[in-house]
């Protein structure tokens, strides 16, 4: 294939108020024209839209937050989070934990619902699905299913102690 050429714009004479050209080629007789390249703007979507087909840290943050799917894995992450007792309450391992459960829960389902739909009963398959499942239920053991209470104190508690004192 043939590479396209840029296309060169010229940039046509600017005459100032007092008739000098501009670029004032009397001063630079070097200076014949003014060219600069155009580029095209790439439209191109820096945000993904669908899950990767691997797991990456922090895959969140690179979904674009408008979509569908980062709606409902963030307030999946979300509630897992809170359950675990806030942002400020579990280590950076839990919230590492968190992200994968996510996403292995996403796909899991998202396996499933293939599954249905090509009604493929496969030995093969059905291991696949039984093998996402055991991972994020250990998953699950690992961050405990226990609910943990916030220790943010709020403001009537704050005050409640204060006046104690």
């Amino acid at each position: 294939m043939a590479k396209k050429k840029s296309k060169k714009r010229i940039f046509k004479k600017h005459t100032s108020a007092e008739g000098k050209s501009w670029p004032y080629r009397d001063k630079n007789p070097k200076l014949k024209k003014v060219v600069r390249k155009t580029q095209k703007r790439k439209y191109t979507h820096t945000k993904l839209t669908i899950i990767p087909k691997r797991y990456q840290s922090n895959f969140l943050t690179r979904l674009d937050y408008r979509s569908e799917l980062y709606i409902a894995l963030s307030n999946s992450y979300d509630q897992i989070v809170t359950d675990l007792g806030g942002i400020n309450n579990i280590s950076r391992l839990e919230i590492g934990l968190v992200e994968r459960y996510v996403f292995l829960e996403f796909v899991c389902r998202k396996r499933e619902v293939e599954l249905m739909e090509k009604l493929d009963y496969s030995p093969e398959a059905i291991q696949e699905v039984t093998r996402l499942t055991s991972l994020v239920s250990a998953l699950a053991q690992k961050l405990g299913i226990i609910r943990r209470k916030d220790t943010a104190v709020d403001l009537k508690e704050y005050l409640k102690e204060d006046k104690t004192e």
